[in-house]
């Protein structure tokens, strides 16, 4: 009985000793298939024309970055870019900052359609703003904005009540996506997260079905705006 006994203690020193090898070896293995899965993302992002619009110099730099992200956190992850230290401008000319609250406050749509004037002029994209009015009722407590975009006019708040941190960014959104489509730009763009962490990105319908597909988080991947407006609980429109 006793020589049982030992070599089961025997045993459980040996699994013991070697499991710490076994975990290290797992942890190796999920590093190395990481790697492959991220230079295997970037590749595709290549190939569908991602980084068309950088410069040549910086794509080195902007796929290197976007590999970290999936080597470190694999399709949890979420887009990624590098910024031009000087001008604040995304280096792939695809992703922006949108903080919904400065979108919503005073000003703050003039300020969004400025900052993606780069991206604009990589789409050939011509945008006349014939209009903007924001009107703010005292009696009533309600907002009233409107923009009009080549000719064309789009109701952003009709008598709105609320915080519209959402639905600002949302709806500018939608107004550009139309007049772009009307010029027949094959990119459109997708909301990212939301609030004071909100993103925009500019994608084709390919590059969006893509990271679609490889990311998980409904929070931080692109996401088109009737669905962004769900996840974000956000007052539909129905666009």
């Amino acid at each position: 009985m006793k020589k049982y006994i030992y070599i089961l203690l025997a045993l459980l020193v040996s699994i013991c000793l070697c499991f710490p090898k076994i975990k290290n070896i797992s942890k190796k293995t999920i590093k190395k298939d990481r790697k492959v899965e991220a230079e295997k993302f970037v590749n595709k992002l290549d190939e569908l024309g991602y980084y068309k619009y950088a410069e040549k110099e910086d794509v080195i730099l902007l796929k290197n970055e976007m590999k970290e992200m999936i080597e470190e956190f694999g399709s949890q992850g979420t887009l990624i870019t590098v910024w031009d230290e000087e001008t604040m401008i995304s280096r792939d000319y695809r992703y922006y900052l949108c903080d919904g609250e400065d979108v919503f406050e005073e000003g703050g749509i003039p300020d969004l359609l400025k900052d993606l004037e780069p991206t604009f002029r990589k789409l050939d994209f011509k945008i006349n703003v014939d209009n903007f009015t924001e009107e703010w009722d005292d009696i009533n407590k309600w907002l009233n904005t409107r923009i009009i975009i080549n000719g064309t006019e789009y109701i952003i708040f009709e008598k709105f009540k609320g915080v519209g941190w959402g639905e600002a960014p949302m709806r500018i959104a939608n107004a550009l996506n139309k007049e772009m489509e009307k010029q027949g730009i094959k990119e459109k763009i997708y909301l990212i997260a939301g609030g004071n962490e909100g993103n925009l990105v500019f994608l084709t319908e390919e590059l969006y079905q893509y990271m679609y597909k490889y990311f998980k988080d409904p929070i931080y991947k692109p996401l088109e705006l009737n669905e962004w407006g769900k996840v974000m609980e956000t007052e539909p429109m129905n666009f």
